[in-house]
């Protein structure tokens, strides 16, 4: 579908099929992420620079991973940090939305593209060392904010609205997590989409999250079930 649409251009560098992967297709000056396609939390994406950091990690199970290149030139918060960000988009039978508030994740170690560390390069890390790898932000407060937001709905309208066309959403609905990172010219690119993205208010993001549930339940479920009226409150209709 990505290849379809030409798509490609949104996204990172992508190798599906890791069985394909080579040595000599790898650069050594490049950081590389192998995730598996079942793994959530981010526990299971591997910063890696070789065929042998592949090896490492998997053995047997490559069907089951895809290898994605790191965003070249790629923004640092204050120059130093790495950062990227979740959003989140709405499907249903009333259309496609995004919504205008996000949180960024901050990593508070120094970006190393030498050092595969998890703590530098993967915000599921915040899990693995009790999040103290990184902080939480709204996007909103983000100084580029106003830059990306257009953006930001464009790309998920040409995924989402593509993929979903042929899908009956009649009485139907999914909230998606969209995590993108930017790079210094503040061009978006989606890392990742979570059908079941992470939705408790546990962390630093919990407001972010409460918001985005209360005005989803403005928008789909209370004209739904109780006939009121349709309130978008941040929902972005794309």
């Amino acid at each position: 579908m990505i290849k379809k649409y030409d798509l490609e251009k949104y996204i990172p560098k992508t190798y599906p099929l890791l069985s394909e992967v080579s040595s000599n297709m790898l650069d050594i000056d490049k950081i590389y992420f192998l995730k598996y396609i079942h793994g959530s939390g981010g526990r299971d994406v591997y910063p890696v620079k070789t065929m042998d950091d592949i090896h490492h990690i998997v053995q047997y199970d490559k069907k089951d991973c895809i290898l994605q290149e790191e965003v070249p030139n790629m923004y640092l918060h204050k120059g130093n940090y790495k950062t990227t960000m979740r959003n989140y988009a709405l499907v249903c039978d009333k259309g496609i939305y995004f919504y205008n508030e996000g949180y960024v994740y901050i990593y508070t170690t120094k970006y190393d593209k030498n050092n595969t560390d998890c703590e530098i390069h993967n915000t599921g890390s915040a899990s693995q060392y009790n999040g103290t790898n990184c902080i939480y932000e709204p996007l909103s407060k983000q100084y580029y904010y106003q830059k990306i937001l257009p953006k930001l709905c464009k790309i998920c309208s040409e995924f989402l609205n593509n993929y979903f066309k042929d899908i009956d959403l009649k009485d139907r609905y999914i909230i998606l997590g969209v995590d993108f990172i930017i790079d210094k010219n503040y061009n978006p690119f989606i890392i990742e989409i979570n059908g079941m993205p992470n939705l408790s208010s546990s962390c630093g993001e919990g407001s972010v999250k409460i918001k985005m549930i209360n005005d989803f339940i403005n928008l789909y479920v209370l004209p739904k079930v109780k006939n009121k009226r349709v309130k978008k409150g941040g929902w972005i209709k794309i």
